[in-house]
């Protein structure tokens, strides 16, 4: 945690709450909220 790629396009920080519980796992990119993340959810709203 607290990582980013070496283009500086992601960085990864834990946090304490996203109100996503019943949804997890959880992430959110650019402020919008994910649930159920896998791998090829977040690598789409990467891009």
């Amino acid at each position: 945690m607290h990582e980013t790629t070496p283009d500086g396009r992601v960085t990864l920080e834990p946090v304490y709450c996203l109100g996503l519980c019943a949804c997890g796992p959880a992430a959110q990119v650019d402020g919008r909220p994910i649930g159920r993340a896998t791998a090829e959810t977040i690598a789409e709203a990467v891009g």
